[in-house]
């Protein structure tokens, strides 16, 4: 049931009263027994005729929820919202509403990981002890300092074994020149893109070169990522590199400043791309007005 707190002496904490909705008759009167040292309960009325709402309980907070839930979501962490809603109804008897769901699940992810806020703040710790680990791994962080306090914008990666083994000049375990550069969604509440470079090593096997985090695929971001990718494994003006990608607007304006480097399309759109073309040699074109055009 819905209780209130009706008489409360929160100067000096010695009175307690609860009661119900207005006109329930049900009513709770504790005092400060300084006998005992601790709050005693004087008068209590039991007579309660109000029902209860099963659509509204301020009781019932959604840290509470998440914290008897928490196993559950260790094992599914994309628990459905519905299903949450029916669990809360049978475990309580309570109905939820969609939202109030939603609270669950972030409150029970964030006991599980703790905040982004706090992840985020480990960063600088963890550059520092990497750079002084592996000197020669190349880390770039940048901050949105319009923002206050300064948040997290882009991060470039790449591991001082990585880039020896990039730049290694023994033919048996060399890599080959080639770079497939890529960006793919991040599945976080922050969201983002996470970039990447692979290569090809003697065996023919994929070898991740660098990686990073951007706020989204964008000319700006390409750009920057391309910059530190070059400056990070000398590739200068790309002599006898080949870049694979998938022909995105700011990629193929970077490339233009590394003239000597190799330029294809990505193998399966070039796949598609010939399909497409066959078929449309088949197509016939038929005018069927002056503007409109039929293709059989």
């Amino acid at each position: 049931m819905d209780v209130y707190f009706k008489v409360s002496d929160r100067g000096r904490q010695q009175r307690l009263g609860v009661c119900c909705v207005e006109g329930c008759p049900f009513y709770v009167y504790a005092s400060w027994d300084s006998r005992r040292a601790c709050i005693v309960v004087k008068t209590v009325k039991s007579e309660h005729w109000r029902q209860r709402n099963m659509k509204r309980n301020r009781q019932l907070k959604s840290n509470l929820v998440a914290g008897q839930f928490l196993e559950v979501f260790k094992t599914r962490p994309h628990w459905p919202t519905k299903e949450i809603q029916e669990c809360v109804r049978k475990a309580f008897k309570m109905l939820v509403s969609r939202d109030f769901a939603y609270k669950i699940k972030y409150q029970a992810h964030r006991m599980l990981h703790g905040s982004m806020h706090d992840h985020y703040s480990k960063l600088g710790g963890y550059m520092v002890a990497l750079e002084r680990s592996s000197p020669g791994t190349r880390l770039e962080l940048v901050t949105d300092c319009e923002k206050e306090p300064p948040t997290f914008k882009r991060l470039f990666i790449c591991f001082e074994g990585l880039k020896v083994g990039w730049h290694t000049t023994t033919k048996k375990e060399a890599c080959r020149k080639v770079l497939v550069v890529d960006a793919c969604f991040l599945k976080t509440f922050l969201g983002g893109q996470l970039m990447s470079a692979v290569g090809r090593d003697s065996n023919d096997q994929m070898f991740l070169v660098c990686w990073a985090i951007v706020e989204g695929e964008n000319n700006d971001s390409w750009e920057w990522f391309f910059k530190q990718m070059q400056s990070t494994l000398d590739l200068k003006e790309g002599e006898g590199m080949t870049i694979i990608s998938d022909e995105h607007q700011r990629i193929l304006v970077k490339k233009q400043t590394m003239m000597k480097a190799t330029t294809m399309l990505c193998p399966r759109i070039q796949a598609k791309l010939e399909i497409e073309k066959q078929k449309t040699a088949e197509c016939e074109v038929m005018p069927s007005s002056e503007t409109l055009f039929n293709v059989t």
